[in-house]
């Protein structure tokens, strides 16, 4: 009752002040109140984990060189927190291959392995541990995928029709090995061995004279790295000849 009285001694324009502010905090509260640290809003990490295969591509290839068994893989480790990398030199690192533990160091954020023979799995999982990040810890594990040797025979031909000469160039992918020289290349053309070779990659074919039109001609080409018999890999192309 007494706050009534209080009012209606009011002059209108104090009445009218008061009336907007009553309603302002009652529809918009939120506008009014102070943010605290429970409320303040943290970037939440994002954890990268990259990796590299040190395996061969020839230097037009765009892709991703994929590593085989026992290749050299180096993986790194970056840490975004609100778009910035984070410095992780006083940071204490764990790393795990395939859920066994790898290596462990402070500032660790690089590491190399060698990919295991495989069994059955077409992958190696590797995983990082920060063990004290704030008042808990962060951790990622990826999988990187293994490939197989490959060699392809390419060449200028469309539809694959020749004439009585051809040539192609054997190109070769994700071997263990830095250049294409080191590997050995046996060609195969219709069930025979090819004279006259350019250079152990190039091949080189004079059809005989009395090859039909339309006869099918078969290129085999077997790719091995030469300090590795394990290592090797397998291309068949069929050409026509049409002139």
């Amino acid at each position: 009752m007494m706050a009534l009285l209080t009012l209606e001694r009011l002059p209108k324009k104090s009445l009218f002040s008061f009336g907007v502010i009553f309603f302002s905090l009652f529809l918009f509260p939120s506008f009014f109140l102070v943010p605290g640290p429970a409320s303040a809003q943290t970037s939440r990490p994002d954890i990268i984990l990259s990796w590299r295969a040190e395996t061969y591509t020839p230097p037009f290839f765009s892709g991703k060189a994929l590593p085989i068994n026992r290749s050299s893989v180096v993986v790194s480790l970056d840490v975004l927190v609100g778009g910035k990398i984070l410095d992780l030199s006083s940071q204490q690192l764990e790393w795990y291959v395939n859920d066994a533990p790898f290596r462990a160091g402070v500032g660790l954020r690089r590491i190399s392995i060698a990919m295991p023979d495989l069994l059955g799995s077409r992958s190696v999982s590797v995983g990082v541990r920060i063990p004290d990040y704030g008042d808990g810890s962060l951790e990622k594990t990826i999988a990187i995928p293994t490939a197989s040797p490959k060699v392809v025979i390419t060449h200028p031909y469309p539809k694959n029709n020749i004439s009585s000469s051809f040539s192609a160039l054997a190109v070769p992918y994700f071997f263990n090995v830095s250049s294409p020289l080191e590997l050995a290349y046996l060609w195969d053309v219709n069930d025979e061995a090819p004279s006259g070779k350019e250079s152990p990659r190039v091949l080189s074919v004079q059809l005989p004279r009395e090859t039909p039109i339309g006869a099918l001609v078969s290129v085999m080409l077997t790719a091995q790295n030469k300090n590795s018999s394990r290592e090797n890999a397998l291309a068949v192309a069929m050409f026509t000849k049409t002139q």
